[in-house]
C-alpha cells in the first residue's frame, strides 16, 4: 500500500535544481551537448557540458527566435490566420528549391510555440488546416539548424553570445589531410577541413552515473505498471565514472539482512527505515551527475520512480525528472536509455560487429562484457536483503560497463555521432540511423537557405524504371552470383570502400541530381535505366556523403592504424571511422 506518511525532503533540493538550470550568460569552452524547450519561458534551452567543472550548464534563448513553418500558399490567402493569437506574423520569403533549381516566394508562418506550428492532431496546429514545409521539425532542433551551432562541438559564452572555440589541427594531421584532398576533387576540400576541424575536437570523459531499480511486487512475472507506481521501491543501485558505487535497500521486517551474501566489499551498502528517505537519497545522488544511465529507464526506472515519489507526497518541483511522450528527461542534466542505444541496428551491426543478438541487458552484456545478470530461482520478494542487493548492484554495474568498456568506446562513439548528425546526444542514444542522416541533411538545407523537401514531392519524381535482377527486388541492383561448393585454390579479393557512399559521390548521385530539370543534362544518362543524372552542379548528398566517405576510407581509418601516432590518437580516429561508417 502506498504509505500516507509525510516523505523526509530535503528542503533544498528543489532550490538546488532551479539554481543548476538557471540561465548563464558565460561559459567557458564547453561542449553543446543538448538542447529542449521550455514550455513556460516558450524559449529553446541549450545545455553545455564543461570537461572541467563536469556539469552542465544551461543557456536561454536571448535572440527572439519563434517557431515557424512555411506554405507555398499565397501571403494574402492565410493572412485570415494573424487573427489567431498564437500566430505572431505573415510574411514572404525567397527560398532555393533544389529539385527545379530555382530561387521561390514562400510564405513563413512564424508562431508563438511549436504547437502551433505542429504537434497536434487538432486545427490548433497550421501544418493540419494549411500545407506546410518545415512544420514536423521538433523545434529545440530547428532552433540549432538555424543558429548554425553543431551539438558535440566546443563553445565559448560571453554576455550570452555564442561563439565557436577553435581548436588548431596539428601540422602532422594538416600535412595527411593536405595530402588526401591534393589528389580529391576540389568541390570536397572545404568541405573535408570542416568536418576535421569538427571531428578532431577532443572527446572528453563524460561525468556519468547509472540507475537500476527494484520494485517489490505481490505478482509473479508482472512487471509493476509504472503509472500507477503502487508497490514499493525496495532496492535501488548506483555506479558512477567517478568510481562510487553504492547500493540502497529498503528494511522490511519479514525478510532476512543476509548481509553477507551481498560479498560486494568496494560497495557502499546503505539500510533505510522507510521508502520516502530511500528515493529521496536516489533523487539527490542523479542532482549529482550530469549523465544518468538506465537500461530501459525511459519506460520503466524514471518513470516508476517519478510516479512512486508523487505517490509519497513529493511535488513536481523536488523531483528532477520530467516524463515526455515514451521518454523520460532529466532537468539537470542529460538521460541515456541504453536499451534504445543497443536496440539500434546500426550500433548492433557496424560499432559492435554483431557481438549481441538479444537487445536484453543480460543479452548485451553477454555479447559484450562476456557477462551475465545475476540469477536466481523463485520470484523477486523470495531474495533476502543481502541476496537483492547482489542483483540489483550487478544490474547497474553491468549498465554502467556497457559505456566503459573499450576506453569508454560507446560514449564516444555517441559523441561522435552528435557532431555529425547535428543532433542532440540524448536524441542519437534514442533513434535510428535514418533520423541522423536525416537531422544531419535538415542542417546542411537550412546553411544554403534551401527549403526542405517532402516526401511526396520526392515521391512524386519517380521511383525505379529498370527491371530487378533478383525477383521480389524493388531496383535492378547488382548481380549476386551463385557460390558453388567445394575448396578453391588461387582466390584473390576485391573489395569495393564503402560503395554506395563511393557510388554517390563519383556519379553525383542526390534527390535533386536524379532526373534534374537541366535541359543540358538529360543525355547524361544513368546506365541500364531511364534516369539521368545532373553534370550541372553537385548534390547536396553527393558533397556531404562524399566528404564523410573520403575521410574515412583515407584518413581516419589510415590514421588509426598509424604507428607514429600515440595510443590515446589511434583509438579516436578508430572511434571516429567507427562513426562515420
Amino acid at each position: 500500500k502506498v504509505s500516507n506518511s509525510t516523505p523526509l525532503i530535503s528542503v533544498s533540493r528543489k532550490d538546488k535544481i532551479t539554481s543548476m538550470i538557471e540561465h548563464s550568460s558565460e561559459i567557458d569552452n564547453s561542449i553543446l551537448i543538448s538542447s529542449s524547450y521550455d514550455s513556460k519561458k516558450k524559449i529553446a534551452v541549450l545545455k553545455f557540458y564543461s570537461p572541467e567543472t563536469q556539469r552542465i550548464m544551461f543557456w536561454h534563448d536571448t535572440t527572439g527566435h519563434k517557431p515557424y513553418c512555411y506554405t507555398k500558399v499565397a501571403l494574402d490567402e492565410v493572412k485570415y490566420l494573424e487573427n489567431r493569437s498564437d500566430i505572431i506574423k505573415i510574411s514572404q520569403e525567397l527560398k532555393t528549391d533544389l529539385i527545379t533549381d530555382t530561387e521561390i516566394n514562400v510564405t513563413k508562418i512564424v508562431a508563438e510555440d511549436p504547437l502551433a506550428i505542429g504537434g497536434t492532431s487538432t486545427s490548433k496546429s497550421v501544418r493540419n488546416i494549411v500545407d506546410c514545409w518545415e512544420a514536423d521539425i521538433k523545434y529545440y532542433e530547428t532552433f540549432l539548424y538555424d543558429q548554425g551551432l553543431t551539438v558535440g562541438a566546443f563553445y565559448n559564452v560571453q554576455n550570452s553570445i555564442i561563439t565557436p572555440s577553435r581548436s588548431e589541427l596539428s601540422s602532422s594531421i594538416l600535412n595527411t589531410l593536405n595530402e588526401i584532398i591534393d589528389k580529391n576533387d576540389p568541390d570536397l576540400s572545404s568541405r573535408m577541413f570542416e568536418w576535421a576541424e569538427l571531428l578532431n575536437q577532443p572527446i572528453p570523459n563524460l561525468k556519468r552515473i547509472s540507475l537500476d531499480i527494484e520494485v517489490y511486487s505481490t505478482e509473479d512475472n508482472r512487471i509493476p505498471t509504472p503509472q500507477e507506481a503502487q508497490y514499493p521501491i525496495v532496492a535501488a543501485a548506483m555506479v558512477g565514472s567517478d568510481d562510487l558505487s553504492e547500493v540502497l535497500i529498503l528494511k522490511r521486517d519479514d525478510v532476512p539482512l543476509n548481509r553477507d551474501q551481498f560479498d560486494q566489499k568496494d560497495v557502499d551498502f546503505k539500510l533505510f527505515d522507510d521508502e520516502s528517505s530511500l528515493i529521496g537519497a536516489i533523487l539527490d545522488r542523479i542532482l549529482e551527475y550530469p549523465f544518468l544511465l538506465t537500461f530501459n529507464g525511459d519506460n520503466f526506472d524514471l518513470n516508476y520512480l517519478y510516479h512512486r515519489a508523487l505517490n509519497l507526497g513529493y511535488s513536481h518541483d523536488d523531483i528532477p525528472i520530467t516524463l515526455g511522450r515514451d521518454v523520460a528527461f532529466l532537468k539537470h542534466g542529460v538521460h541515456i536509455d541504453l536499451y534504445k542505444t543497443f536496440n539500434n541496428r546500426s550500433m548492433q551491426i557496424y560499432a559492435f560487429s554483431g557481438k549481441y543478438i538479444e537487445h536484453t541487458l543480460n543479452g548485451v552484456s553477454s555479447g559484450l562484457l562476456g557477462e551475465n545478470k545475476v540469477e536466481f530461482d523463485g520470484p523477486l520478494r523470495s531474495l533476502s536483503l543481502g541476496e537483492l542487493a547482489k542483483y540489483c548492484f550487478k544490474d547497474a554495474d553491468i549498465t554502467y560497463r556497457l559505456t566503459s568498456f573499450s576506453d569508454d568506446l560507446l560514449m564516444r562513439l555517441l559523441l561522435v555521432v552528435t557532431r555529425i548528425s547535428k543532433m542532440p546526444i540524448d536524441d542519437v542514444s534514442r533513434f535510428g540511423v535514418s533520423n541522423w542522416i536525416k537531422s544531419l541533411m535538415y542542417f546542411e538545407h537550412r546553411k544554403i537557405n534551401a527549403l526542405i523537401p517532402r516526401r511526396d514531392e520526392l515521391s512524386s519524381k519517380g521511383g525505379s524504371n529498370s527491371s530487378a535482377v533478383i525477383k521480389g527486388k524493388k531496383y535492378k541492383g547488382g548481380i549476386v552470383v551463385e557460390p558453388h561448393a567445394g575448396i578453391h585454390f588461387n582466390v584473390s579479393v576485391l573489395d569495393f570502400a564503402s560503395l554506395y557512399p563511393s557510388i554517390m559521390k563519383v556519379q553525383n548521385l542526390s534527390y535533386e541530381t536524379v532526373d534534374c530539370p537541366h535541359s543540358t543534362c538529360s543525355d547524361n544518362n544513368i546506365p541500364e535505366t531511364n534516369h539521368w543524372k545532373c553534370s550541372t552542379k553537385r548534390g547536396m548528398s553527393s558533397l556531404v556523403i562524399g566528404s564523410l566517405r573520403d575521410l574515412r576510407v583515407n584518413y581516419y581509418k589510415r590514421l588509426g592504424k598509424d604507428p607514429s601516432l600515440t595510443t590515446e590518437q589511434r583509438e579516436l580516429y578508430s572511434v571516429i571511422s567507427q562513426a562515420l561508417k
